[in-house]
C-alpha cells in the first residue's frame, strides 16, 4: 500500500499519542515521504542493460574513429614520403641547371677572350702603327 501525506499525518499522530513526539519525529525521518518514486530492481535492470548499448556504440565509434586516424596519419606518412622525393628530385634537377648554367658561362668567356684578345691585339697593333 502507497503511503500517502494522509497516512503517513495518521501514523505520526498514532506514534506521537501512544511514544511520545520524539520518537514519531524519529519515525518520520527514517520512512520515505508520500509521492516518492524510487527506483525498483527491474528499473536498474533496464538502466544497466541501456548503459551496456550505449557503450557498446560508444566503443564501436572510437574503434572507427581511431581506424580512421590511423588512416589519414597513413595516408600523411605517404604524402610526405612523396613530397620528400619529390623535393629531391627538384634538388638533383636545380643543381644539374646551376652546374649547366657555370659550364656555358665558362664557355661563353672563352668564346669572349678568343674574340676579344686578337681585336685588343689588332687595336694595339693599329695604335702602335700611328703612333711611329
Amino acid at each position: 500500500m502507497a503511503a500517502t501525506e494522509e497516512t503517513r499525518r495518521q501514523l505520526f499522530e498514532t506514534v506521537r499519542d501512544h511514544l511520545g513526539e520524539p520518537a514519531a519525529e524519529q519515525l518520520m525521518a527514517v520512512t520515505i515521504p508520500a509521492n516518492t518514486e524510487l527506483a525498483t530492481r527491474q528499473d536498474l535492470d533496464l538502466l544497466r542493460a541501456e548503459m551496456h548499448v550505449d557503450m557498446a556504440a560508444l566503443r564501436g565509434e572510437m574503434a572507427e574513429h581511431r581506424a580512421a586516424t590511423t588512416k589519414a596519419i597513413s595516408d600523411l606518412e605517404q604524402r610526405v614520403m612523396e613530397l620528400g622525393a619529390d623535393l629531391s628530385a627538384h634538388s638533383a634537377a636545380t643543381t644539374k641547371a646551376v652546374s649547366d648554367l657555370g659550364r656555358q658561362m665558362d664557355r661563353m668567356r672563352a668564346e669572349l677572350y678568343r674574340a676579344v684578345i686578337p681585336l685588343l691585339a689588332a687595336v694595339v697593333g693599329v695604335v702602335v702603327y700611328l703612333t711611329r
